[in-house]
């Protein structure tokens, strides 16, 4: 009975060790990321008229999550998530507003808007998530998106075309700021090119 006594108090005295160290230590706040853009270049005729749908963006289960998303060089196959480091929406929902208020400043069409209204315009942009993540190798880190856009014509639902854009930026490995920032420069890359690609659109070819 002395011995279960003593291991009683023993067990105890380590139960309010740990309880002193815990309470010194305040819990990790969770943090959140926004992706703000700049202002696209502004063309001043427009080279998609009868209008311009953009769809809602599309992605799979880990990618529609607003956890941020990392990846080893040397695992390509291993998705991890950073604890505590949040997106501020979801990146389908950043990315479909994003595009839809760089499209609508770079006047490449005569008109933008989100899905819902299919029978009154010409073009539909559909575009899907393939990467939207943190790659680190050899303590540094790139912001790694890829995107796969398709332009649709209404008339037919037949696909114009399809083009895949992929942009990597240097980052600062476990920078989460530095991150989100590096997120928005690829972002932009890949908005640019495509705003390119949606100008050399030959709409005789429809």
């Amino acid at each position: 009975m002395h011995y279960g006594l003593c291991r009683s108090v023993a067990v105890g005295l380590v139960l309010l060790v740990l309880a002193a160290c815990s309470a010194g230590v305040p819990a990790p706040e969770d943090r959140f990321y926004e992706i703000g853009l700049s202002s696209p270049a502004v063309q001043a005729q427009p080279s998609l008229t009868g209008g311009l749908l953009v769809g809602r963006v599309e992605a799979d289960p880990l990618r529609n999550g607003r956890a941020i998303l990392y990846r080893h060089a040397d695992r390509p196959l291993e998705l991890r998530r950073y604890h505590y480091e949040f997106w501020a929406d979801q990146p389908p929902r950043m990315i479909q507003q994003a595009l839809l208020e760089t499209l609508r400043q770079s006047g490449v069409a005569d008109r933008v808007e989100t899905e819902g209204k299919r029978p009154q315009f010409r073009y539909e942009l559909a575009v899907r998530v393939l990467r939207f993540e943190s790659l680190v190798e050899s303590g540094r880190a790139l912001a790694d998106i890829e995107l796969e856009a398709v332009l649709h014509s209404t008339r037919d639902g037949k696909s114009l075309w399809t083009k895949v854009y992929r942009q990597q930026t240097s980052s600062r490995s476990g920078d989460m700021h530095a991150l989100a920032d590096a997120m928005r420069k690829s972002l932009e890359q890949i908005f640019e090119r495509l705003i390119g690609d949606l100008k050399a659109t030959d709409a005789g070819n429809e």
